[in-house]
């Protein structure tokens, strides 16, 4: 109890009670804790001094009983799991399995005998460039950036992606076709820096001025791994509400972690239900929203979407594919593209 105490009181309050338990016993002592804890919500309720001190201790926590919280209840989340762990049925968003699995297969016909001569994706996740961006994602992604050859790469959320975009602007330069490489990132890994010829900006992307994504030109390609979280002044809302609408037409747009026709984290089990700290993602729920009746954009590719739908296309055609039922951490990103 007293532990607790020391976490959740605002300064002022603990040096009272210091004070208190000089001029009194034991058991009045502990009278008054127990009058403290049981006033503790209302308290906090009415001048946030709980929530203050919890955020000097690196946790931020809402009642489970406010309604206007962001934050899911997991008690709720297990009872109504089949209400909201469905795939969507993404209406009003247009999507092409058969020309995402024609351009795969061309991509992999172009591209795979000289994937395969890079050293093995488990070696260099090895070299810590960061975590969470798998086999798939990142073949695919060194294949996008070998076809489309881009003069500009803006990465929002460096790590394992940079480097295979590093790996692809060195074969696109031996023809010619040079790429500058520029990564957003607050808290780059210390790795990164070895990556030469990279620039990175150590800032969260809602400080960097909106200039900055305007001035993509066609074939370009912005790279988003964000925080997956729609928060005030947070990543997502500056990407999808500043960003996405304000580029040029033709530029290429690769995001992450959306696992469609889910929008939620997927799978569950994993992300929220088997972590030490749920994720509670819900950037898939906002790409959804703005792709729906947008024809200024198209979806190139979704990787999960043909798992969903062609999952055998998929074990016949990747090599050293992976199901979901041998590795939780799947792929999931989706490409689009600005078209008007």
């Amino acid at each position: 109890m007293k532990e607790l105490l020391k976490a959740v009181l605002p300064d002022f309050l603990l040096n009272k009670l210091r004070g208190a338990k000089k001029n009194m016993d034991e058991a009045r002592f502990d009278r008054g804790v127990d009058t403290i804890t049981k006033n503790l919500k209302k308290y906090g309720l009415n001048n946030n001094a709980i929530m203050k001190s919890l955020n000097k201790h690196g946790l931020n926590v809402s009642m489970m009983s406010d309604y206007c919280s962001p934050l899911p209840v997991m008690s709720d989340l297990e009872k109504n799991i089949t209400r909201w762990f469905k795939p969507s049925r993404l209406a009003g968003i247009q999507f092409d399995l058969q020309a995402m699995k024609t351009m795969l297969s061309e991509l992999i016909s172009k591209y795979s005998d000289e994937y395969e001569k890079i050293p093995p994706y488990d070696e260099n996740v090895k070299k810590e460039y960061g975590e969470g961006y798998t086999a798939l994602d990142a073949m695919l992604l060194y294949f996008m950036i070998r076809d489309i050859k881009p003069k500009r790469y803006l990465e929002v959320g460096a790590g394992i992606s940079t480097y295979y975009a590093y790996l692809a602007a060195n074969r696109n330069s031996e023809e010619g076709r040079a790429l500058g490489i520029t990564c957003i990132e607050p808290y780059p890994f210390e790795s990164l820096y070895n990556i030469p010829q990279i620039e990175i900006i150590k800032k969260d992307v809602q400080s960097v001025e909106l200039r900055a994504f305007e001035e993509l030109d066609a074939g370009d390609m912005l790279f988003i791994d964000s925080s997956h979280i729609a928060k005030i002044d947070g990543d997502v809302p500056y990407l999808y509400l500043e960003v996405l609408p304000n580029l040029k037409k033709g530029v290429i747009i690769q995001i992450h972690d959306i696992p469609f026709p889910f929008n939620v984290p997927f799978p569950p089990e994993h992300w929220i239900f088997g972590q030490s700290w749920p994720r509670f993602w819900n950037e898939a729920m906002f790409l959804q929203a703005f792709l729906c009746y947008n024809d200024a954009y198209k979806i190139l590719i979704s990787a999960p979407l043909l798992r969903f739908y062609k999952e055998d296309f998929l074990r016949a055609i990747v090599r050293h594919y992976e199901p979901i039922s041998k590795n939780a951490n799947t792929f999931s990103s989706i490409w689009i593209e600005k078209i008007k």
